[in-house]
């Protein structure tokens, strides 16, 4: 290291630079040039560090800091001296020689000091045990990095800061970082870096002191790179690594041939290929996505939209347009042009695709703006990408009314393929969402649509609650569980009262607290912070009135992702491309939904099979579960006799209605062209279906009957059987036929 080191100008480097016999140290303020400054140090230095822990390097403002978090100096390693502002320590790294301490299992170890293994007493042994077992050799050097923000604004004059105004300068500090004023920061990194001297139990010179290197995090970025354009041949990616050395890595001391770390053996190429040709098995890669590309032109069927970005990674040029494009490193914006090194393969351009046909429009429309559902598919699915569906409950169940499929799951992508959608359905404003338990999903949602409720599943929260519960390190019993589960239970099930006054919530809430499990602190901080702190995302007592208890829980949209998972996607096991699922979704599954969805409304009209003398006409032509609820209600109706249903306002279609003497009466409105009807009744709050109390006035004040119902709440969805072309056969039906049967 020595020839290296004095031709490498350390104090430019590092700013407060310093050294002794075995470290040198110094700072720099932007982490670009931290990576320069490892750069440099790795090139000159022939050993590879590992990392040992670390922890994060980001301001996390909503820490609870407290006055110890604010000192003025620090002696351990990497010593940052006094100036006279104050700082608080940030991220922490610690790299250790690869010749470093041992850290093996303990039997493992005492079975390599000893010499013997388990089977040395048997009396066959294998003939192929190594007799070099590890490479660690107990060395000493650590490469040690620490971060620290400084406030220069609080700074002292003097050697003050152990004294009471020192007290007073970290308490106004403190505060202004809780009230989370706008405090001048600055960041520094604190760097200190082994000398060879520093280094114990090996050689830092001599012969093959290079080949024991491992390879460049660059190099095997550029390989990844290189495998996802579809280049796989050995001798040709090693060339193409050797140019790129020559061209890209020029900013600092330049390379030794001999060092494996930037010109790895053939072995190491090669194993790097076979790990990203692994990883990309079920992945993106280039040729890939443009095989998509084509085949979506082929694909596109008349009135379809769609929309596709494909995912690529760029360097960061002073020509390169940067809109639209994710950033992936943490760069602060006044240090972006700091290192050459750093302005290379900086931002990436993440993967979209969203899908809509003509027919899903048309259900989105008609059954879109009450309730919609966000069903995270990807999670049933052996497939690496996020698969999305937008699914609306229609009075036949659910079914998809669009698709897309991101990246990540991430808010901004979640987001943004939301807000495509609304840009092909001007008119599509749900009023409410239920979504699984996903945090980027509701703010996503509730960005997207800032007027629309967003709900929590009951079966995904069900799942939550289990799962927590049965984590062994939550220390629960199966009876306690199952307590929890219970008083929770209860709560979620509190009917709606009046907003300011849940009285059904607030008794469950009272029984839960007075419970033993409330005394738990670990249980009593998860309930406060998870799930009592936001109850207007899973209690039906925080629910609008209009929401329907119909679509609680997304088990339909849960038989959908097997249906889609065991039916379609099992075929394509071993092609798990983007471009071969896209395939099945579009031209398999999609069609296969909607010949259903057509029998489906097709089947419950008059028109498939007479209805039974027993049915009213009224009935006739609506959905089944709507029919049977209705039937059921009137048969409670006839039970109903006249002196219990009384008049308040006939004109207006009011009536006090009861079942009995004891019974506390009812109030049914059967509202006006501008109002929905409602009766005061717990079911009809839960299903917005005409309860018996409704019947009972049908059947004693005939004039009052079922066709006086406004008109809107008959032809809404619920109500009225869907609308849809039977006649029109969905795109490819022949074809459909063909490969489903």
């Amino acid at each position: 290291m020595d020839a290296h080191e004095n031709a490498t100008d350390w104090p430019t480097l590092l700013q407060g630079f310093s050294r002794n016999q075995y470290v040198m140290c110094g700072y720099v303020t932007t982490e670009a040039s931290l990576q320069q400054v490892l750069e440099v140090y790795k090139r000159t230095n022939t050993t590879t560090f590992c990392t040992r822990n670390s922890t994060t390097m980001q301001w996390t403002p909503a820490e609870k800091y407290s006055l110890r978090s604010i000192i003025f100096s620090k002696s351990s390693g990497p010593h940052v001296q006094y100036d006279g502002v104050p700082f608080i320590l940030g991220g922490r790294k610690i790299l250790e020689c690869q010749f470093g301490p041992g850290r093996e299992h303990k039997k493992k170890s005492e079975e390599g000091e000893s010499g013997t293994s388990s089977s040395a007493g048997n009396y066959y042994e294998p003939t192929n045990k190594r007799r070099q077992v590890t490479t660690k050799k107990g060395c000493e050097a650590k490469l040690v990095i620490k971060q620290i923000y400084r406030f220069p604004q609080y700074k002292m004059d003097g050697d003050k800061y152990q004294s009471p105004e020192g007290g007073t300068v970290k308490l106004s500090l403190l505060e202004d970082l809780k009230q989370m004023k706008d405090v001048i920061r600055e960041e520094r990194y604190y760097v200190e870096l082994p000398l060879d001297e520093a280094h114990t139990n090996h050689n830092q010179e001599g012969c093959g002191s290079d080949t024991v290197q491992t390879i460049h995090p660059q190099l095997t970025m550029w390989i990844k790179e290189l495998v996802e354009e579809g280049m796989t041949d050995i001798m040709e990616i090693q060339a193409t690594l050797k140019r790129y050395m020559n061209d890209r890595m020029t900013d600092t001391a330049a390379a030794n041939n001999s060092e494996m770390t930037y010109y790895p053996k053939l072995k190491d190429v090669k194993n790097h290929i076979m790990c990203q040709t692994r990883k990309l098995k079920h992945k993106l890669t280039k040729m890939d996505q443009v095989n998509l590309s084509r085949k979506l032109g082929q694909w596109r069927k008349e009135g379809a939209k769609q929309y596709f970005r494909p995912y690529r990674r760029a360097a960061s040029t002073g020509q390169m347009n940067t809109r639209d494009i994710r950033q992936t490193g943490p760069l602060e914006q006044n240090d972006s042009s700091s290192s050459p090194a750093a302005d290379y393969e900086v931002y990436e351009e993440s993967l979209l695709f969203v899908h809509q046909e003509k027919w899903q429009q048309d259900v989105m429309m008609h059954y879109g703006n009450a309730i919609c559902l966000l069903d995270a598919t990807y999670r049933n699915t052996n497939w690496d990408l996020a698969l999305y569906f937008v699914c609306a409950l229609t009075n036949g169940g659910y079914i998809v009314v669009a698709i897309f499929i991101i990246q990540h799951q991430q808010v901004v992508y979640i987001r943004e393929a939301l807000n495509i959608l609304k840009g092909w359905n001007p008119y599509w404003k749900p009023h409410f969402w239920m979504t699984g338990d996903s945090e980027a999903e509701c703010s996503a949602l509730h960005r997207a649509f800032p007027n629309s409720s967003v709900y929590l599943s009951d079966l995904h929260r069900e799942q939550a609650w289990t799962q927590w519960i049965e984590n062994t390190k939550h220390g629960l019993s199966r009876e306690e569980g199952e307590q929890l589960i219970r008083l929770l239970g209860n709560i979620a099930a509190a009917p709606p009262g009046q907003t300011e006054d849940r009285t059904h919530y607030n008794t469950s809430v009272g029984e839960l607290k007075s419970s033993a499990l409330w005394e738990k602190p670990h249980v009593k901080a998860w309930l406060e912070t998870k799930w009592l702190r936001r109850p207007e995302k899973w209690a039906r007592a925080y629910r609008d009135d209009t929401y329907h208890l119909a679509v609680d829980t997304n088990n339909g949209v849960e038989s959908l992702d097997r249906f889609l998972k065991h039916s379609f996607l099992k075929k394509t096991i071993g092609d798990e491309t983007i471009s071969s699922v896209v395939d099945t979704l579009i031209n398999r599954y999609l069609p296969a939904r909607w010949q259903e969805y057509v029998f489906t409304q097709y089947s419950r009209s008059d028109k498939y099979r007479c209805y039974r003398p027993q049915v009213p006409q009224s009935l006739e032509n609506i959905p089944a579960s709507t029919a049977k609820l209705c039937l059921v209600n009137m048969e409670k109706a006839e039970e109903i006799g006249e002196s219990c249903v009384r008049p308040v306002n006939i004109e207006h279609g009011v009536f006090k209605v009861r079942e009995s003497d004891p019974v506390p009466w009812c109030t049914v409105d059967f509202g006006t062209t501008t109002s929905s009807p409602s009766c005061s009744c717990r079911a009809y709050v839960q299903t917005h279906v005409p309860c018996q109390h409704f019947f009972a006035v049908f059947l004693h004040h005939p004039k009052w009957g079922w066709d006086k119902l406004p008109s809107s709440y008959l032809k809404g969805p619920y109500i009225t059987a869907g609308e849809c072309d039977s006649d029109r056969p969905p795109a490819h039906e022949d074809e459909q036929r063909q490969r489903v049967h």
